[in-house]
């Protein structure tokens, strides 16, 4: 997965505040609060952009190490897949 397309889900709606934002599925009714760096990882799925070149963005964004930056973006992507927020693109 980590060289796939993540997009959302045509069903859901994001609400931004200062440090946070909340995903709501309309189909579901399930919500999602999102941080600030699950923001920022948002923001990039929006763009279409692939899990392994958003692991690298997050790493240079928030300075931390591979490994780390790709465990909670990976993480995060599970997530919201698991909640039918996001929907792989092979």
């Amino acid at each position: 997965m980590i060289n796939s397309k993540i997009l959302p889900n045509s069903e859901v709606t994001i609400t931004e505040f200062a440090d946070e934002s909340v995903l709501l599925h309309l189909e579901t009714k399930t919500y999602y609060t999102l941080n600030k760096p699950g923001v920022f990882v948002w923001g990039l799925i929006k763009e279409g952009m692939p899990a392994d070149e958003i692991v690298e963005r997050v790493r240079k964004e928030f300075s931390v190490e591979k490994d780390v930056a790709e465990k909670n973006v990976m993480d995060l992507i599970e997530n919201l897949i698991k909640e039918k927020l996001v929907e792989v693109v092979e």
